[in-house]
């Protein structure tokens, strides 16, 4: 004449006891992103980071090559071209994405112009390109090399210009250029 315990679920428990706090909203109206599971975390991750580019190794290696060589690179703003015009193998969209890494990194100088991207390095760039590619300390690039040119005078002097003023001798008014002299 024993009875058997009877279970009640926990939300019908719940729904008799007076409860001291708001009864929570469906998931729509939530106001922060859950966070508990790796695939939410990912996506809470690549809002903070927009777009995280899988670059090849060659790819990557070919751009900074070009860059240390250089100095300097340049990239018009077209996502879609098959290919940089001056790195044959590499799609310009790599180019611009590396270069904008290396911004974020100030590792070069960019200015932006007439719908191209220009790339500059800088000091730090340039001993972390170094690094990067295992390069001794006398190389440098293109940018920083001397020109073997002989420095040529100015050829504005003044002592050099011939004389104005076409066939007259005061010059092309009766008089003298000015009034009063």
């Amino acid at each position: 004449a024993r009875r058997a315990p009877v279970f009640f679920s926990s939300t019908f428990l719940r729904s008799l006891m007076p409860s001291s706090r708001p009864p929570r909203r469906p998931f729509p109206y939530r106001t922060s992103p859950r966070v508990d599971s790796p695939y939410r975390r990912a996506l809470v991750v690549d809002k903070q980071h927009s777009l995280n580019m899988l670059i090849p190794k060659k790819n990557r290696k070919e751009v900074y090559k070009y860059l240390f060589r250089e100095g300097v690179i340049y990239a018009k703003k077209d996502f879609n071209l098959p290919a940089h015009p001056e790195i044959a193998s590499v799609p310009n969209l790599q180019v611009i994405k590396l270069m904008q890494s290396f911004t974020s990194k100030e590792l070069v100088k960019e200015i932006f112009s007439w719908r191209v991207y220009y790339w500059y390095l800088t000091d730090e760039g340039i001993a972390y390109l170094r690094e990067y590619l295992n390069l001794s300390a006398d190389v440098v690039p293109n940018t920083l090399k001397k020109s073997n040119r002989p420095a040529t005078e100015h050829a504005g002097a003044r002592d050099e210009r011939p004389a104005r003023g076409g066939d007259r001798p005061g010059g092309d008014r009766p008089g003298g250029d000015r009034p009063g002299g």
